[in-house]
């Protein structure tokens, strides 16, 4: 017996959440996802960028800034209301600011910290 590798990689039907849906990787992210069947909350904090992926995707729209908290608080009440639970995150959020360390400031390094790695801590509130 041959095993179905492509029925096993389907999502049908459950609901993801992107975060960093409106552009480039995020983007062909929230494609691919859906063409595997999953139901897709399009994060971006661009709304024109969010509402865009959405609507190509046939997912979700949510605006959002994932470096804070409120945000995220409000993102997973979203995808519980619009899919009933969140069987998945895929995140896509990433920037640095390259500089010299002396050149960076209090105010850089503490963006920094939101961008690369608080932000991803507020996942435990989706689960």
């Amino acid at each position: 017996m041959t095993t179905d590798f492509p029925q096993l990689l389907r999502l049908d039907g459950r609901g993801i959440v992107l975060l960093g849906a409106g552009q480039g990787i995020g983007e062909a992210t929230a494609r691919a996802l859906s063409q595997a069947g999953a139901r897709v909350l399009c994060v971006d904090k661009e709304g024109d960028l969010a509402q865009k992926v959405a609507r190509e995707v046939g997912g979700e729209p949510c605006v959002a800034d994932v470096t804070k908290r409120p945000d995220m608080e409000r993102v997973f009440k979203q995808a519980r209301s619009a899919f009933g639970s969140v069987r998945g995150i895929v995140d896509i959020v990433g920037m640095a600011k390259l500089a010299p360390l002396s050149a960076f400031t209090d105010a850089d390094y503490e963006w920094q910290l939101d961008v690369g790695l608080r932000h991803a801590g507020y996942h435990a509130m989706g689960s």
